[in-house]
């Protein structure tokens, strides 16, 4: 792109133009209706061997991301792999009871992987 079409791009996307009626009808609802049992949600994070976790091929992280999923939707649970360096992990978002009887699966499928966390 040339310099005059990318200052005329950042003039537009600065100054903007009116949302539509549909639109701004969508932002005054709420993204997410929450019932009495969002009370009840809660977050852990279970960490992986980091180490073991980078060294995995492409084809192993993809397989554990799917059984990762698995596990989450037969819980009712949801299970994110989160990557920040030195900090990786699985966090499960859900019914409290619901987690505690997933990490155990969680736990099996880590050693699978191979990717377990180390008792210091």
């Amino acid at each position: 792109k040339s310099s005059s079409e990318v200052t005329a791009l950042l003039q537009l996307l600065q100054g903007g133009k009116p949302a539509e009626p549909s639109v701004q009808t969508a932002w005054e609802r709420p993204l997410l209706e929450l019932g009495p049992e969002a009370a009840r949600l809660t977050q852990t994070k279970l960490l992986v061997d980091t180490q073991a976790f980078r060294a995995m091929n492409s084809e192993a992280k993809k397989d554990f991301l799917g059984d990762l999923a698995t596990i989450g939707e037969s819980f009712g649970l949801e299970a994110q792999l989160v990557q920040p360096p030195g900090h990786e992990g699985v966090n499960l978002i859900g019914d409290p009871d619901a987690i505690s009887r997933a990490q155990g699966d969680l736990l099996g499928m880590f050693e699978f992987y191979g990717v377990a966390p180390t008792q210091s």
